[in-house]
């Protein structure tokens, strides 16, 4: 049986709803009734990608389009691709 601290530590990183764009400095929280939510937009990249996962590889801000990859929380040149798991085994 896992521990707290081990569970936590395999689960993917939460994006801060509260933090802003590291390119154009956007806020990419809002509220609604109380409830902050995240403006940021989830890539999923398509079957048959090198570095498909079933789910959310990367970050983009609605604004200006930077891309922060999911895992090692980098920004992402044109082209590039966030690895599996940010590149970890």
């Amino acid at each position: 049986m896992e521990t707290e601290a081990e569970t936590a530590a395999t689960q993917s990183p939460v994006v801060d709803p509260q933090r802003e764009c590291p390119h154009c400095h956007a806020n990419l929280a809002y509220e609604v009734d109380g409830q902050t939510y995240s403006r940021l937009i989830g890539v999923e990249y398509p079957y048959g990608h090198k570095d498909r996962y079933d789910g959310v590889s990367e970050w983009r801000c609605p604004d200006c389009g930077t891309r922060t990859g999911r895992w090692s929380g980098r920004v992402l040149a044109d082209g590039e691709t966030e690895p599996r798991w940010g590149g970890r085994q």
